[in-house]
């Protein structure tokens, strides 16, 4: 599904989609909130990710 809509992107043209992220972007906070504190890995996350 998410590359059907990046295909249907590249046929809008740029500069409607830099309009568009940058109205996205300066609301991103009040469209998805957000957190006071960082959040912390649960142990089921930091299994995912990769040890040095």
């Amino acid at each position: 599904m998410p590359w059907k809509l990046g295909v249907v992107a590249w046929l809008i043209p740029r500069p409607v989609r830099d309009w568009l992220y940058g109205r996205i972007a300066s609301n991103r906070y009040r469209l998805f909130g957000k957190y006071d504190t960082c959040l912390l890995l649960t142990p089921d996350h930091r299994s995912r990710f990769l040890d040095e």
